[in-house]
């Protein structure tokens, strides 16, 4: 594109943490037209409090990869040295206090079997988007391969629901 050239449409997409950022973007900028949130995490501060009461209830759980990654991933994208502040950091994390303001359309994806978000975090994102003007959910289960956080089995089920939505949600608009 040229600096003076501009898309006719701008969608964002967010994966897994982004699942916040891009709603978040969107509730603050008009020039979105449409924001997946893929997965939603409509409220991280509760993904964040599930692991770290994990680790606080046992701390071999350390020993187990993922919850060791995820503690630690946690610490450093916060930028924090201990589970209070980090959970404190995140508790900034929120769409409730914003989610009204978010008009685009929506894609939310999610897995049956996320073990970082927790499932019901897909419905109270949709009940909190009053004023989008659509909302579309696919939610994909283990046999299907994409039960899992961002759908990690099968991507090809994410790229699938993300274009058909596209197409669908879009349709009609011009290429430069």
């Amino acid at each position: 594109l040229r600096t003076h050239d501009k898309p006719s449409k701008i969608v964002l997409l967010g994966m897994s943490m982004g699942g916040y950022l891009a709603p978040r973007a969107a509730a603050f900028d008009r020039r979105i037209d449409g924001v997946v949130a893929y997965d939603v995490c409509f409220d991280l501060h509760e993904a964040a409090a599930r692991t770290f009461g994990v680790v606080q209830q046992n701390p071999l759980a350390l020993k187990n990869a993922g919850v060791s990654w995820a503690y630690h991933n946690a610490l450093w994208t916060m930028g924090t040295s201990n589970p209070g502040d980090t959970l404190q950091a995140f508790s900034h994390f929120r769409l409730a206090p914003m989610a009204d303001r978010i008009c685009q359309d929506v894609l939310i994806l999610a897995g049956t079997q996320d073990h970082f978000i927790p499932y019901h975090q897909v419905a109270d994102f949709e009940k909190s988007l009053v004023n989008a003007h659509s909302v579309t959910t696919r939610v994909f289960d283990g046999p299907s391969g994409g039960g899992e956080h961002c759908q990690c089995g099968s991507i090809s089920l994410v790229h699938a629901a993300v274009f058909d939505w596209l197409l669908k949600t879009f349709a009609g608009i011009s290429q430069p």
